[in-house]
């Protein structure tokens, strides 16, 4: 059985995608809400509401082999509460699950990080797994600390694991209007007319991985009978800055983009791509999406789904 932890998600709704298509049974843990969908027993069950302070109650009876984690406790662009709160924050919710479901069933734990917020920014080359992090934001801090939980944890429970490290991913599913998710957020505005706001400069650089691509991977993890217990970057290891971006964008469109310039409260991070050379060695066949196919696949997709181009 295979627990997504915060599967309700940008990411995480994706990877429900790769596992319905193999017929794989889940679990998912979104918020205050459980459900499962069955393929192997031909069972299904409804959503559960969790009742807030029952949340062990109702997650004790669950007997996963491998739990695959999404949650964020800290939003992206929340900088606000104290460093000392955070590991708090993020490893509670953890803690309780751990401690209620089965451990003998447990075999594995993928922790999803961020590749894009906790390299040092002044590097200004492909980044590897091993160079140093320069978190800057709460956020990005608490995604360091949760990988040094999830190896602790593994480690007390001899759980195998794997932590990942996404780039800049984007496409199905990706929320607009949240100020999160730079190609969601421009190709609506872009649509709509209005002005498309650049923290920075155009020539930042970011590598963009199709979120169909990371959700392949994540549940090529998932179903490797053992874990390497290591952390892979996960990216194309291909920059674009993002004035060749916006051009992209504008030219699949047919329309000019309006542009705005406006400063950071954060330490600016001017370049951002990802070393994948781990991730390729591990497993030569991976392939990326290119990202002109891309934003075309993503763009009518959410054209269909999520009335971009409204207000």
């Amino acid at each position: 059985m295979i627990l997504l932890l915060g599967g309700g998600g940008f990411i995480g709704r994706n990877v429900q995608r790769v596992l319905r298509r193999k017929r794989l049974d889940y679990y998912v843990i979104e918020r205050d809400t459980i459900f499962f969908v069955g393929f192997q027993t031909g069972r299904r069950e409804p959503n559960k509401r969790l009742i807030e302070g029952c949340f062990i109650d109702n997650i004790s009876a669950l007997v996963p082999e491998v739990i695959v984690d999404f949650v964020s406790s800290t939003p992206v662009a929340y900088n606000a509460c104290h460093p000392h709160q955070i590991k708090a924050q993020v490893c509670g919710i953890r803690d309780r699950l751990l401690n209620a479901i089965s451990k003998k069933s447990l075999r594995a734990y993928v922790y999803i990080s961020s590749g894009g917020v906790i390299y040092d920014p002044a590097l200004t080359r492909p980044l590897r797994e091993d160079d140093d992090l320069f978190p800057n934001s709460n956020y990005a801090r608490s995604k360091i600390i949760l990988e040094k939980y999830i190896k602790k944890i593994a480690d007390e429970f001899a759980l195998e694991y794997v932590v990942l490290r996404p780039s800049n991913p984007y496409g199905y599913f990706q929320k607009i209007g949240i100020g999160q998710g730079v190609v969601a957020e421009w190709i609506n505005k872009i649509r709509l007319g209005e002005k498309v706001q650049i923290f920075g400069g155009l020539d930042n650089t970011r590598d963009y991985i199709f979120v169909s691509d990371l959700a392949e991977i994540i549940v090529n993890f998932v179903l490797a009978r053992s874990l390497p217990c290591e952390t892979f970057n996960v990216g194309t290891n291909s920059g674009t800055t993002l004035e060749a971006l916006l051009e992209k964008i504008s030219d699949m469109l047919g329309i000019r983009a309006k542009l705005c310039f406006a400063g950071s409260s954060l330490l600016p991070i001017t370049y951002n791509v990802l070393c994948n050379e781990k991730l390729l060695s591990y497993n030569p066949s991976i392939e990326f999406t290119s990202l002109d196919l891309g934003l075309r696949k993503y763009d009518r997709a959410a054209r269909r789904t999520m009335n971009f181009g409204q207000k």
